[in-house]
Protein backbone atom coordinates (compact mmCIF):
# COMPACT_ATOMS: atom_id res chain seq x y z
CA UNK A 1 0.00 0.00 0.00
CA UNK A 2 2.44 2.10 -1.15
CA UNK A 3 2.16 5.66 -2.32
CA UNK A 4 -1.55 6.30 -1.42
CA UNK A 5 -2.67 2.62 -2.74
CA UNK A 6 -5.52 1.89 -1.25
CA UNK A 7 -6.21 -1.34 -3.18
CA UNK A 8 -4.89 -4.80 -2.18
CA UNK A 9 -4.12 -7.54 -4.73
CA UNK A 10 -6.82 -6.60 -7.97
CA UNK A 11 -10.02 -6.14 -5.76
CA UNK A 12 -10.41 -5.05 -2.66
CA UNK A 13 -10.90 -1.37 -1.63
CA UNK A 14 -10.22 -0.43 1.57
CA UNK A 15 -12.15 2.69 2.43
CA UNK A 16 -13.48 4.56 5.33
CA UNK A 17 -17.52 5.16 4.45
CA UNK A 18 -17.98 6.97 8.28
CA UNK A 19 -18.87 5.31 11.13
CA UNK A 20 -21.92 3.18 11.99
CA UNK A 21 -25.30 5.67 12.17
CA UNK A 22 -28.45 5.03 12.87
CA UNK A 23 -32.15 6.45 11.47
CA UNK A 24 -31.59 10.22 13.35
CA UNK A 25 -28.30 10.37 10.98
CA UNK A 26 -24.93 11.34 11.73
CA UNK A 27 -22.62 8.74 13.44
CA UNK A 28 -22.81 7.31 16.79
CA UNK A 29 -19.00 8.55 18.05
CA UNK A 30 -20.19 12.20 17.26
CA UNK A 31 -23.52 12.16 18.65
CA UNK A 32 -22.33 10.26 21.81
CA UNK A 33 -21.12 13.17 23.74
CA UNK A 34 -23.78 15.14 23.15
CA UNK A 35 -26.76 12.76 24.03
CA UNK A 36 -24.39 11.29 27.05
CA UNK A 37 -25.49 14.42 29.23
CA UNK A 38 -29.08 14.38 28.29
CA UNK A 39 -28.88 10.70 28.50
CA UNK A 40 -27.53 11.21 32.34
CA UNK A 41 -29.88 14.32 32.96
CA UNK A 42 -32.93 12.39 32.03
CA UNK A 43 -31.97 9.36 33.72
CA UNK A 44 -33.67 8.57 36.70
CA UNK A 45 -37.36 10.20 35.69
CA UNK A 46 -40.14 8.07 35.26
CA UNK A 47 -43.20 8.94 32.94
CA UNK A 48 -46.12 9.88 35.45
CA UNK A 49 -49.27 11.11 33.85
CA UNK A 50 -50.78 13.99 35.88
CA UNK A 51 -54.77 13.31 35.85
CA UNK A 52 -56.53 9.79 36.85
CA UNK A 53 -57.52 9.47 33.10
CA UNK A 54 -53.83 9.56 31.41
CA UNK A 55 -52.63 7.20 33.98
CA UNK A 56 -55.73 4.72 33.64
CA UNK A 57 -54.74 4.51 29.75
CA UNK A 58 -50.78 4.99 30.64
CA UNK A 59 -50.71 2.39 33.19
CA UNK A 60 -52.68 -0.15 31.45
CA UNK A 61 -49.45 -0.44 29.17
CA UNK A 62 -46.42 0.37 30.36
CA UNK A 63 -47.27 -1.71 33.33
CA UNK A 64 -47.42 -5.00 31.09
CA UNK A 65 -43.80 -3.88 29.63
CA UNK A 66 -40.40 -5.65 31.00
CA UNK A 67 -38.46 -2.69 33.49
CA UNK A 68 -36.10 -2.81 30.77
CA UNK A 69 -38.70 -1.90 27.97
CA UNK A 70 -40.52 0.28 29.96
CA UNK A 71 -37.47 2.66 30.35
CA UNK A 72 -36.51 2.89 26.71
CA UNK A 73 -39.93 3.57 25.95
CA UNK A 74 -39.76 6.69 28.35
CA UNK A 75 -36.96 7.75 27.09
CA UNK A 76 -37.77 7.35 23.17
CA UNK A 77 -40.80 9.54 24.28
CA UNK A 78 -38.77 12.52 26.32
CA UNK A 79 -36.40 12.48 22.98
CA UNK A 80 -39.45 12.88 20.70
CA UNK A 81 -39.03 9.44 19.20
CA UNK A 82 -43.12 9.24 18.36
CA UNK A 83 -43.35 11.07 15.20
CA UNK A 84 -47.07 10.95 15.51
CA UNK A 85 -50.15 9.46 17.27
CA UNK A 86 -54.00 9.59 16.69
CA UNK A 87 -56.83 7.96 19.23
CA UNK A 88 -59.89 6.73 16.98
CA UNK A 89 -61.99 3.47 17.85
CA UNK A 90 -60.98 2.30 21.00
CA UNK A 91 -57.15 2.08 19.40
CA UNK A 92 -53.91 4.42 19.53
CA UNK A 93 -52.20 4.31 16.18
CA UNK A 94 -48.59 5.97 16.22
CA UNK A 95 -45.28 6.09 15.02
CA UNK A 96 -42.25 5.97 16.68
CA UNK A 97 -38.62 6.30 15.23
CA UNK A 98 -36.48 3.89 16.00
CA UNK A 99 -33.08 2.28 14.91
CA UNK A 100 -34.36 0.98 11.25
CA UNK A 101 -34.96 3.65 8.60
CA UNK A 102 -38.61 3.41 8.71
CA UNK A 103 -40.56 4.12 11.46
CA UNK A 104 -42.13 1.40 13.44
CA UNK A 105 -46.35 1.46 13.74
CA UNK A 106 -47.91 0.77 17.01
CA UNK A 107 -51.51 0.13 17.13
CA UNK A 108 -52.82 0.17 21.34
CA UNK A 109 -56.14 -1.38 21.24
CA UNK A 110 -58.75 -1.04 24.00
CA UNK A 111 -60.99 -3.11 25.22
CA UNK A 112 -64.63 -3.42 23.60
CA UNK A 113 -67.22 -1.12 24.50
CA UNK A 114 -70.93 -0.15 23.25
CA UNK A 115 -70.85 3.07 20.88
CA UNK A 116 -72.98 4.96 23.29
CA UNK A 117 -70.66 4.75 26.07
CA UNK A 118 -69.11 8.31 25.52
CA UNK A 119 -73.15 9.71 24.87
CA UNK A 120 -73.88 7.94 28.76
CA UNK A 121 -70.67 9.41 30.14
CA UNK A 122 -71.80 13.11 28.88
CA UNK A 123 -75.64 12.11 30.87
CA UNK A 124 -73.87 11.19 33.83
CA UNK A 125 -71.71 14.26 33.68
CA UNK A 126 -74.76 16.41 32.89
CA UNK A 127 -76.95 15.33 35.82
CA UNK A 128 -74.18 14.69 38.40
CA UNK A 129 -73.66 18.36 40.17
CA UNK A 130 -69.77 19.05 40.04
CA UNK A 131 -68.99 16.25 37.95
CA UNK A 132 -68.10 18.17 34.58
CA UNK A 133 -66.08 20.31 36.07
CA UNK A 134 -64.16 17.53 37.84
CA UNK A 135 -63.70 16.51 34.14
CA UNK A 136 -62.18 19.30 33.44
CA UNK A 137 -59.16 18.70 35.94
CA UNK A 138 -59.03 15.22 35.38
CA UNK A 139 -60.67 13.61 37.79
CA UNK A 140 -63.14 10.82 37.25
CA UNK A 141 -64.78 7.78 39.32
CA UNK A 142 -63.64 4.98 38.94
CA UNK A 143 -66.93 3.19 37.81
CA UNK A 144 -66.93 5.91 34.93
CA UNK A 145 -63.17 5.23 34.41
CA UNK A 146 -64.05 1.35 33.90
CA UNK A 147 -66.93 2.31 31.50
CA UNK A 148 -65.18 4.91 29.24
CA UNK A 149 -61.46 3.13 28.94
CA UNK A 150 -60.94 -0.09 30.88
CA UNK A 151 -61.38 -2.07 34.23
CA UNK A 152 -58.82 -3.38 36.36
CA UNK A 153 -58.94 -6.78 35.43
CA UNK A 154 -58.83 -5.44 31.12
CA UNK A 155 -55.47 -5.12 29.08
CA UNK A 156 -55.37 -3.55 26.00
CA UNK A 157 -53.66 -5.40 23.16
CA UNK A 158 -50.53 -4.01 21.85
CA UNK A 159 -48.86 -4.70 18.37
CA UNK A 160 -45.90 -3.62 16.60
CA UNK A 161 -43.93 -3.63 13.44
CA UNK A 162 -40.64 -3.95 15.27
CA UNK A 163 -39.10 -7.17 15.04
CA UNK A 164 -39.56 -7.30 18.60
CA UNK A 165 -42.27 -10.18 19.82
CA UNK A 166 -42.52 -9.63 23.40
CA UNK A 167 -46.03 -8.72 24.73
CA UNK A 168 -45.37 -4.93 24.92
CA UNK A 169 -42.07 -3.16 23.32
CA UNK A 170 -40.73 0.05 24.14
CA UNK A 171 -42.34 1.74 21.04
CA UNK A 172 -45.88 0.81 22.48
CA UNK A 173 -44.53 2.63 26.04
CA UNK A 174 -43.27 5.90 23.83
CA UNK A 175 -46.84 5.88 22.24
CA UNK A 176 -48.91 5.46 25.13
CA UNK A 177 -46.88 8.21 26.95
CA UNK A 178 -47.75 10.60 24.12
CA UNK A 179 -51.26 9.67 24.49
CA UNK A 180 -51.06 10.07 28.28
CA UNK A 181 -49.71 13.50 27.60
CA UNK A 182 -52.63 14.61 25.25
CA UNK A 183 -55.06 13.42 27.81
CA UNK A 184 -53.48 15.59 30.68
CA UNK A 185 -54.14 18.55 27.98
CA UNK A 186 -57.06 18.00 27.97
CA UNK A 187 -58.99 15.21 29.30
CA UNK A 188 -62.09 14.87 26.74
CA UNK A 189 -59.22 13.62 24.19
CA UNK A 190 -60.20 10.70 25.90
CA UNK A 191 -63.69 10.20 24.12
CA UNK A 192 -61.83 10.46 21.47
CA UNK A 193 -60.77 6.77 22.17
CA UNK A 194 -64.68 6.24 21.79
CA UNK A 195 -65.52 8.27 18.98
CA UNK A 196 -66.64 11.00 19.82
CA UNK A 197 -64.30 14.21 19.20
CA UNK A 198 -63.70 17.24 21.42
CA UNK A 199 -65.43 19.90 19.70
CA UNK A 200 -68.64 17.62 19.37
CA UNK A 201 -68.19 16.51 22.86
CA UNK A 202 -68.01 19.93 24.13
CA UNK A 203 -71.43 20.80 22.54
CA UNK A 204 -73.30 17.99 23.75
CA UNK A 205 -71.82 18.32 27.52
CA UNK A 206 -73.48 22.23 27.19
CA UNK A 207 -76.62 21.08 25.88
CA UNK A 208 -76.97 18.44 28.39
CA UNK A 209 -76.20 20.39 30.93
CA UNK A 210 -78.52 23.09 29.71
CA UNK A 211 -81.48 20.44 29.79
CA UNK A 212 -80.69 19.21 33.03
CA UNK A 213 -80.39 22.48 34.57
CA UNK A 214 -84.60 23.27 33.08
CA UNK A 215 -85.45 20.31 34.73
CA UNK A 216 -84.34 21.45 37.97
CA UNK A 217 -85.53 24.92 38.08
CA UNK A 218 -89.22 23.73 36.32
CA UNK A 219 -88.36 25.60 33.16
CA UNK A 220 -88.30 24.69 29.59
CA UNK A 221 -85.23 24.66 27.37
CA UNK A 222 -86.05 28.20 25.70
CA UNK A 223 -86.25 29.18 29.63
CA UNK A 224 -89.36 29.88 29.35
CA UNK A 225 -91.36 28.88 32.85
CA UNK A 226 -93.84 25.84 32.70
CA UNK A 227 -97.26 26.49 34.59
CA UNK A 228 -98.81 23.66 37.27
CA UNK A 229 -100.15 20.86 35.30
CA UNK A 230 -103.70 20.14 36.49
CA UNK A 231 -104.84 16.98 37.03
CA UNK A 232 -108.33 15.97 37.49
CA UNK A 233 -108.84 14.03 41.06
CA UNK A 234 -112.18 12.52 42.68
CA UNK A 235 -113.73 9.57 40.89
CA UNK A 236 -114.74 10.38 37.52
CA UNK A 237 -118.41 11.07 36.36
CA UNK A 238 -117.78 9.94 32.91
CA UNK A 239 -117.46 6.11 31.97
CA UNK A 240 -115.37 5.04 28.86
CA UNK A 241 -118.26 3.96 25.99
CA UNK A 242 -117.35 0.66 23.81
CA UNK A 243 -118.61 1.64 19.72
CA UNK A 244 -118.92 -0.81 17.63
CA UNK A 245 -117.05 -0.12 14.22
CA UNK A 246 -118.49 -0.96 11.27
CA UNK A 247 -115.82 -1.03 9.02
CA UNK A 248 -113.63 -4.35 8.32
CA UNK A 249 -110.52 -4.48 10.89
CA UNK A 250 -108.01 -5.59 7.71
CA UNK A 251 -108.70 -2.58 5.96
CA UNK A 252 -110.14 -4.55 2.83
CA UNK A 253 -112.92 -2.37 1.87
CA UNK A 254 -110.33 0.94 1.68
CA UNK A 255 -109.78 2.23 -1.38
CA UNK A 256 -106.76 0.80 -3.72
CA UNK A 257 -103.82 3.09 -3.88
CA UNK A 258 -102.19 2.92 -7.24
CA UNK A 259 -98.39 2.05 -6.84
CA UNK A 260 -96.21 3.88 -8.75
CA UNK A 261 -93.85 1.90 -11.29
CA UNK A 262 -90.34 3.47 -10.98
CA UNK A 263 -88.36 3.75 -14.07
CA UNK A 264 -85.92 1.25 -14.43
CA UNK A 265 -82.40 2.62 -13.99
CA UNK A 266 -78.56 1.57 -14.90
CA UNK A 267 -76.96 2.91 -11.51
CA UNK A 268 -73.17 2.57 -13.60
CA UNK A 269 -74.44 4.22 -16.67
CA UNK A 270 -76.93 7.11 -15.06
CA UNK A 271 -74.73 8.15 -12.57
CA UNK A 272 -71.16 10.32 -12.16
CA UNK A 273 -68.62 7.47 -12.22
CA UNK A 274 -65.87 9.61 -11.14
CA UNK A 275 -67.61 10.02 -7.89
CA UNK A 276 -67.53 5.81 -7.79
CA UNK A 277 -63.79 6.21 -9.01
CA UNK A 278 -62.82 8.56 -6.32
CA UNK A 279 -64.66 6.35 -3.58
CA UNK A 280 -62.33 3.21 -4.75
CA UNK A 281 -59.42 5.11 -5.09
CA UNK A 282 -59.00 5.60 -1.70
CA UNK A 283 -58.95 1.63 -1.24
CA UNK A 284 -56.89 1.04 -3.84
CA UNK A 285 -52.97 1.91 -4.87
CA UNK A 286 -52.41 1.94 -8.43
CA UNK A 287 -55.23 3.67 -11.02
CA UNK A 288 -55.24 -0.04 -13.41
CA UNK A 289 -56.66 -1.63 -9.75
CA UNK A 290 -59.45 0.89 -9.43
CA UNK A 291 -60.17 0.33 -13.47
CA UNK A 292 -60.86 -3.53 -12.41
CA UNK A 293 -62.62 -2.44 -9.90
CA UNK A 294 -65.26 -0.65 -11.53
CA UNK A 295 -65.00 -3.69 -14.07
CA UNK A 296 -65.95 -6.29 -11.64
CA UNK A 297 -68.77 -3.69 -10.05
CA UNK A 298 -70.15 -3.38 -13.62
CA UNK A 299 -70.10 -7.45 -13.89
CA UNK A 300 -72.03 -7.76 -10.47
CA UNK A 301 -74.48 -5.31 -11.50
CA UNK A 302 -75.23 -7.09 -14.66
CA UNK A 303 -75.39 -10.18 -12.85
CA UNK A 304 -77.94 -9.26 -10.48
CA UNK A 305 -80.14 -7.36 -12.90
CA UNK A 306 -80.21 -9.66 -15.77
CA UNK A 307 -79.19 -13.31 -13.37
CA UNK A 308 -78.94 -16.53 -15.36
CA UNK A 309 -81.90 -18.64 -15.57
CA UNK A 310 -82.73 -22.23 -15.10
CA UNK A 311 -85.14 -21.75 -18.32
CA UNK A 312 -82.60 -21.06 -20.16
CA UNK A 313 -80.67 -24.36 -20.41
CA UNK A 314 -81.20 -26.38 -23.37
CA UNK A 315 -81.31 -29.98 -22.01
CA UNK A 316 -80.96 -30.98 -25.60
CA UNK A 317 -77.87 -29.79 -26.45
CA UNK A 318 -76.49 -32.94 -24.79
CA UNK A 319 -72.28 -33.30 -23.62
CA UNK A 320 -71.16 -30.55 -26.68
CA UNK A 321 -72.43 -27.81 -24.14
CA UNK A 322 -69.86 -26.32 -22.43
CA UNK A 323 -70.03 -25.63 -19.11
CA UNK A 324 -70.97 -22.36 -18.04
CA UNK A 325 -71.91 -21.46 -21.37
CA UNK A 326 -75.05 -18.81 -21.60
CA UNK A 327 -77.45 -18.74 -24.90
CA UNK A 328 -75.17 -16.31 -26.89
CA UNK A 329 -72.04 -18.57 -26.26
CA UNK A 330 -70.29 -16.49 -23.96
CA UNK A 331 -68.45 -18.80 -21.14
CA UNK A 332 -69.02 -17.08 -17.30
CA UNK A 333 -65.98 -16.90 -15.82
CA UNK A 334 -65.19 -19.01 -12.49
CA UNK A 335 -63.33 -19.76 -9.53
CA UNK A 336 -63.49 -23.48 -10.22
CA UNK A 337 -61.93 -22.69 -13.98
CA UNK A 338 -58.64 -22.37 -12.55
CA UNK A 339 -58.06 -25.60 -10.64
CA UNK A 340 -58.39 -27.74 -13.72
Amino acid sequence: MANGDVTWGDNVIYADFGGRGDARGGTRGARGKKGAAQRRKARGKVVRPRTEIARRVYDAVADRAEEGRRSRGEAYFRDGNVLGFRMVDGQIVGEVRGSQIEPFTVVIKLPYRDAGVADGLLRWLADTTGAAGDLEKGILPGKQLDQLLLAGDEAPSCRCSCPDATLVCKHAVAVAASAARAIDAEPLNALELRGLGVLEARHKLAGLVAEAAARATGRDGDGAGRGPVRRPTGPRTEDPVLEIVEQDFWGTDLPAIEIPTPETMVVLRDTDPTLLHAALRSTTVLSVETLRAVADLEDCWDHLTSPPSFDDVDLDDGPERRRGEDDDGMVAASFDDDAE
